[in-house]
């Protein structure tokens, strides 16, 4: 026998529109959803929401730094920012940036795209790295 305590309501569309006008709610989605998640999608969503795929990917990305850019330009660049899809790159010094420049990105972004897919990193940027007083 159960307990009204322990049961899980189900809401349908139709009884959380009836609901929602009862009680004046005004969210409109149900707090249930008709579908039950997979345990393997409420981890990925809870790793998405804590960042931790993010730390994954930024750790792979600095381990791999110096394979990806080359021993001569890995010590005067490093990654800076990650937003939307546009990797940041700081340089240690103007000569450089001026050396980056004219030999172009091009390459760089096809490796950084090769070793993490294109969806993840869409364009690269350089700037003077903001750490340093050069």
């Amino acid at each position: 026998m159960s307990t009204p305590g322990n049961r899980r309501r189900r809401f349908t569309r139709g009884r959380w529109a009836l609901e929602r006008e009862r009680f004046q709610i005004p969210d409109e989605d149900p707090p249930y959803p008709d579908r039950i998640f997979s345990i393997g999608e409420v981890v990925n969503a809870v790793r998405e929401e804590l960042g931790i795929e993010q730390a994954r990917w930024e750790k792979e990305l600095l381990d791999s730094w110096v394979e990806l850019i080359g021993k001569r330009y890995a010590r005067h660049v490093r990654p800076g920012r990650y937003r939307n899809g546009t990797l940041v790159l700081f340089v240690s010094h103007p000569i450089w940036l001026s050396e980056l420049f004219r030999s172009g990105t091009d390459e760089l972004l096809q490796k950084l795209q090769q070793r993490f897919g294109r969806e993840r990193i869409r364009a690269v940027k350089l700037q003077l790295d903001p750490d340093l007083n050069s």
